[in-house]
């Protein structure tokens, strides 16, 4: 599975969603992201619930996190976040190219950063939390 298939299977996506902590292994090729991910659907009474998750991701290529920005710079709080699987025009740095066959690439926008964080692996996996 891909981190645009998990993102497709979620009722918002990644959008609005919250990121808690990321923790890589480079030896075993890993990174995993803790996250609270908006779940609110449109009938929802409650149009800010939220439900914890983790996502796995394996066959790590790269994990590229660009340096806070001005204007927003903020990290006492959750990064709210957006995703998308398509090739941005400009990035702060390039990314290696070309990838293994199978590979997929996908980015976090992090809005109270103004920067991005670059993944490019060949599998993920989410596990969403019994609590919310």
């Amino acid at each position: 599975m891909t981190i645009e298939e998990i993102d497709l299977s979620l009722p918002n996506g990644f959008h609005d969603s919250k990121i808690l902590g990321v923790r890589l292994d480079y030896v075993r090729q890993t990174a995993e992201i803790d996250l609270e991910i908006h779940v609110s659907g449109v009938d929802d009474e409650d149009t800010e619930k939220y439900q914890r998750a983790t996502l796995s991701i394996s066959g790590l290529i790269y994990f590229v996190i660009e340096p806070p920005g001005p204007p927003n710079t903020a990290h006492a709080q959750p990064s709210r976040v957006d995703g998308g699987s398509s090739e941005l025009k400009r990035t702060a740095y390039p990314l290696p190219k070309p990838l293994p066959d199978g590979a997929f690439t996908y980015w976090f926008f992090v809005s109270n950063w103004n920067s991005f964080i670059h993944i490019a692996a060949l599998t993920a996996d989410i596990k969403l939390s019994c609590e919310s």
